[in-house]
């Protein structure tokens, strides 16, 4: 593929390398991919299956399994119906903030967001997907605010560098620093040789 196709595709497709925020644990890190054809930051496809209230874990489960099937407008509604009624689980903010996401709500989203992480500031996937939404919104220089001290608490998070990478590649067009994240997002996620013939380019200029 050549440089010019490469970077359109790193530029114009934020979309489905995206969120791979959610699935399996309670911090919402889980990982799932596409090739960066398809790439922009890193997000994830469903979230977390964490059942903190016994009461609505079978409602929970299943927006999770609707997101899961690419369901994102019924989930959406499922996951409202949870944080109107128990609007004290950062873990459903987090989810519905997903579902706002994948819907196109990113201004919804944000706030979703800013309430689960006002309620637990550590919750790793959320932190990306605040990151990810800046960036989706324009407020790249706000993410990158976003991004670096999130790296101080998770420096072995992939999608954290691999997103702050981005900013400084696409939009500051910063490349010693896109590469050292770049390298950092590499040094975990070892088998992405896309990623790697990418830094290659970007180190021969």
């Amino acid at each position: 593929m050549g440089l010019i196709k490469f970077k359109s595709y790193f530029r114009y497709a934020i979309a489905e390398r995206v969120i791979a925020v959610f699935i399996t644990t309670l911090s919402l890190s889980a990982c799932v991919q596409t090739p960066p054809e398809k790439q922009g930051v890193i997000v994830s496809k469903a979230p977390a299956v964490v059942l903190i209230e016994e009461k609505y874990g079978a409602h929970y489960l299943n927006a999770i399994k609707q997101m899961q099937r690419g369901e994102y407008s019924h989930s959406q509604r499922e996951l409202l119906k949870l944080v109107t009624l128990v609007p004290d689980q950062p873990e459903y903010w987090g989810s519905y903030a997903l579902s706002q996401y994948k819907t196109g709500d990113l201004d919804g989203a944000l706030k979703s967001v800013n309430k689960a992480l006002g309620m637990n500031a550590l919750l790793e996937a959320v932190i990306n997907l605040k990151a990810v939404i800046l960036i989706e919104l324009g407020r790249v220089e706000e993410a990158e605010k976003w991004l670096l001290p999130a790296l101080t608490i998770y420096p072995s998070n992939p999608k954290l560098n691999y997103n702050l990478a981005y900013v400084y590649d696409i939009y500051f067009q910063d490349l010693a620093k896109a590469a050292h994240y770049y390298e950092q997002y590499l040094e975990i996620e070892t088998e992405d040789s896309d990623v790697a013939n990418w830094l290659k380019q970007i180190k021969a200029r």
